[in-house]
């Protein structure tokens, strides 16, 4: 498990990372939370670990690391 800080870091971090070797992409798998309530029951018990990787919350509300994921992507292309 995380917190919405150290995922914010994670993706400063990362996108440092991928600048570093002239990356020409980067994907996110998961944009938003998983909703354990709405998962088919009954639900695996690791699915706690997998809830909260999104940049967006379960109402699509944004996340810390949304920001951090949408730097990138404003910065002039070259």
């Amino acid at each position: 498990m995380s917190t919405p800080a150290l995922q914010a870091r994670y993706v400063t971090r990362h996108a440092a990372l991928l600048d570093s070797v002239a990356a020409r992409g980067w994907t996110q798998l998961e944009f938003a939370d998983i909703d354990p309530a709405a998962f088919p029951q009954p639900a695996p018990p690791n699915l706690a670990l997998f809830v909260t990787p999104g940049y967006v919350d379960v109402q699509f509300n944004a996340k810390p690391a949304l920001a951090q994921w949408d730097a990138p992507f404003a910065r002039p292309r070259r």
